[in-house]
Order: C-alpha cells, then sequence, then structure tokens
C-alpha cells in the first residue's frame, strides 16, 4: 500500500525540525502583525460591545427557575440579548465598513490582510510577505491618524 501522506501544519510536523520551527515562528510573526493591524484601524473597538452581549447571555442562561416561569412571563426582566446583539452587530458593520476603506486606501491586495499574506506566499518566501505586511500596517496607522 501506498505510504500514508500528512500535512506539515495539520498532522504533527513535517519531520524536519527545522522546517516545523521556521512554520511556528511565521505563524507567530503573522499573529503578532494580525494583531497589530487590528490595532491600528481608524475603526471601533467592538470589544465592550462584545463583553456586554456575553455578560447578557450568561445572566439570561443563569436566570433562576422563578425568574423564567413567573417573572419574565409577567414582563418583569428580559429572557433575550436582542438590544446588545444588535449593538454588537452594528459595531462590527461600521468596524468592516471603515476597514474597507482603509484597506482601498493602503491597496492591500484581495481586501484583506490575511489575504494579502496568503497570495504573497504563493510568489515569495513567508519573510519577504512579512515585511509587506510591515508596510501595510505603517499605511494604516497614517490613515489613522490622517481621519
Amino acid at each position: 500500500s501506498p505510504p500514508a501522506m500528512s500535512c506539515p501544519v495539520l498532522h504533527g510536523g513535517s519531520g524536519d525540525p527545522a522546517t516545523d520551527e521556521r512554520l511556528r515562528s511565521d505563524a507567530a510573526a503573522f499573529r503578532a502583525l494580525a494583531r497589530e493591524y487590528e490595532a491600528a484601524l481608524p475603526a471601533p473597538d467592538c470589544a465592550p460591545a462584545r463583553e456586554c452581549l456575553t455578560a447578557c447571555r450568561v445572566e439570561v442562561g443563569e436566570a433562576s427557575e422563578f425568574t423564567r416561569r413567573v417573572l419574565w412571563r409577567m414582563g418583569i426582566g428580559r429572557w433575550h440579548c436582542v438590544p446588545e446583539a444588535k449593538a454588537l452587530q452594528q459595531c462590527q458593520r461600521l468596524r468592516r465598513k471603515e476597514a474597507d476603506q482603509v484597506t482601498k486606501a493602503c491597496k492591500i491586495p484581495t481586501g484583506s490582510f490575511r489575504g494579502a499574506y496568503h497570495q504573497c506566499l504563493n510568489t515569495k518566501k513567508s519573510d519577504e510577505c512579512l515585511k509587506t505586511l510591515k508596510v501595510y500596517i505603517s499605511c494604516v496607522k497614517g490613515q489613522s491618524h490622517s481621519n
């Protein structure tokens, strides 16, 4: 029978420790740049809205039997988190819109930071692509200061 093929990223490595370490290092560098890119976007931070929705869901999920069966039926309190969910959706929509504008202004191919990196990897080495991402981040930072 033919030998089993494995994906070096998904199934425990390539078998070459140097390659595996390079893959881990490149992935960590990309994650760090992606975080820097997200932080540089001149768009609203949706973390507070996300935290509010999470807290509401926990509160609803942990409501007592009495609250669920009696109070909610009488119209006292809420058994849903619709306002919080709508607030988060509105924030995310605005963030996407502003991110799209910056992406176009900075001429980031494919319209996404991650997509630009993956497209670059088709023709160049990872270190060259990481340098390109740093240029994009500098542009995004410049855009956020001009707004």
